[in-house]
């Protein structure tokens, strides 16, 4: 996005997607038989709504990953690094994982909702982040709130990062999880039981005054 806000590239330019660039994981591309034409800007977008890796290199090829770094720490984000491309064994297995924190993502979102780097490119990748998919976001937030999210699964690891735009106290939270010893899906389940419980309180505090007026009535414990 921020190439293409300098006029370096175009994001509607085609890109030919081979099955020779597919690479295992998530997303759509792998199940494609044949090479496809698909621009750059629907790559990102595949990129966030289904986490295809397949997609996610080929942005990262555009994007640069030390240029991707360096407006990280630009953005002041120290604990967030790209180091590796989907899905590099070699790299993992020395430990180059890409790398962030709760504090980290709900910083970057707090960032973008208040229009930075550059309020075009905030405005587009929350546009992006807004589109329909399936995270502990849309399992736990009711239907008709507008959320911007995103989330990733890798093993046993979950997490999910996001907006969350009640009318008058619109918040970002981010939840991250590891080491699922239930199952899989228990870190998910797990993030999506606390954004229940953060939602709950916020959508109260949104509904009041400062002073505690027009609180919802409390559920009944009978």
């Amino acid at each position: 996005m921020m190439r293409a806000h300098r006029g370096e590239l175009d994001l509607d330019e085609r890109v030919c997607v081979t099955p020779q660039m597919h690479v295992t994981g998530g997303g759509v591309l792998t199940l494609m038989e044949r090479e496809i034409e698909i621009s750059i800007l629907d790559l990102a977008i595949l990129m966030i709504i289904v986490s295809d890796n397949t997609a996610t290199n080929i942005c990262i090829d555009y994007a640069g990953m030390d240029a991707t770094n360096q407006l990280l720490s630009d953005m002041d984000l120290k604990y967030t690094r790209l180091k590796r491309k989907m899905m590099d064994d070699a790299a993992v297995a020395r430990n180059d994982e890409n790398v962030s924190t709760p504090a980290d993502c709900t910083k970057m979102m707090s960032l973008l909702y208040s229009g930075k780097p550059v309020s075009e490119v905030a405005e587009q990748t929350l546009d992006i982040l807004k589109k329909p998919k399936s995270t502990p976001f849309a399992q736990a937030i009711p239907r008709g709130i507008i959320i911007a999210d995103k989330g990733g699964t890798l093993g046993r690891v979950r997490c999910d990062t996001g907006i969350v735009y009640l009318p008058r106290r619109p918040y970002a939270i981010s939840v991250m999880t590891k080491f699922a010893l239930l199952s899989e899906n228990h870190g998910a389940q797990l993030i999506a039981d606390v954004l229940r419980v953060v939602h709950e309180t916020m959508v109260t505090l949104d509904a009041t005054t400062d002073l505690g007026r027009n609180a919802p009535e409390l559920a009944s414990t009978k």
